[in-house]
């Protein structure tokens, strides 16, 4: 059995990869120079993007289920196995092109978590310093002590 219909799917798969690879550049300079509008813009896309990626994904695993002939087991390296010589090369460089491109998604993925974690600290510490908690003036009992409360940005009596 030919693995062509497989190896089509792969590679619109691989692309597909590739095309997530560039929004999660994209997103790295958006997170960098904080640009929230065009940030929130580049997630509605990456999350069609995962859409279509989850589409595929399971278009391929309907075809290398019917191309090996069992439903489990459904791996790149079983398929090259069981493909004849010329298909089995482009196979196995399929499988070096997905472990590259998994390796760079991990790492801009990594890389994005850091700095959106950066960002976050950055607010709440700002926030800290815009409404910084009350400390007691005066000597109190510690059984005594209340929790101490933020005060609110704005003053509602005012």
């Amino acid at each position: 059995m030919s693995a062509k219909s497989l190896i089509l799917s792969l590679e619109s798969l691989l692309e597909k990869h590739h095309e997530l690879y560039s929004i999660g550049l994209e997103k790295t300079e958006l997170l960098k120079s904080n640009r929230v509008k065009e940030l929130q813009q580049l997630i509605q896309k990456e999350q069609a993007a995962l859409s279509s990626l989850q589409k595929l994904e399971e278009k391929r695993m309907q075809e290398t289920a019917s191309f090996l002939g069992v439903s489990e087991n459904t791996t790149l390296s079983a398929c090259a196995e069981r493909a004849q010589p010329s298909e089995r090369k482009t196979l196995e460089k399929l499988m070096e092109s997905f472990y590259d491109i998994h390796e760079k998604l991990r790492a801009v993925n990594t890389l994005n978590q850091q700095l959106t974690h950066q960002a976050m600290q950055f607010v709440t510490l700002t926030m800290d310093m815009l409404m910084p908690q009350e400390t007691a003036a005066v000597y109190t009992k510690p059984a005594a002590k209340t929790e101490n409360k933020r005060r609110p940005l704005f003053d509602s009596k005012a």
